[in-house]
């Protein structure tokens, strides 16, 4: 399609239509590809951590927060949220917001 068969249309868009065109035209791309890449990926996530999906990536039997409840109990994932605890702790020396 070539830019001048564009022109009538533009010309009978409203200066608020073409902004709205504008914006969805140059932003349109970026929410599709944050919503594609960043925020599916994440509930899809926490759907498979209500589920029993061990080495899968489809979801096997709800098992609801026992995943969490057996996560927070066990020994092995306390140290490894103490490690997690002590990082952020030399992330924050290191990396001050001010």
């Amino acid at each position: 399609m070539n830019v001048n068969a564009l022109q009538p249309l533009l010309q009978r868009m409203s200066p608020r239509g073409r902004r709205l065109a504008a914006f969805a035209v140059f932003a349109g791309p970026v929410i599709l590809g944050v919503g594609l890449f960043s925020y599916i990926p994440v509930l899809w996530g926490f759907v498979l951590s209500v589920f029993e999906a061990r080495g899968t990536v489809a979801p096997q039997r709800f098992v609801g927060l026992s995943n969490y409840g057996q996560s927070v109990s066990t020994n092995k994932s306390r140290g490894v949220t103490a490690l997690a605890s002590q990082s952020w702790r030399w992330h924050d020396v290191c990396f001050p917001l001010s």
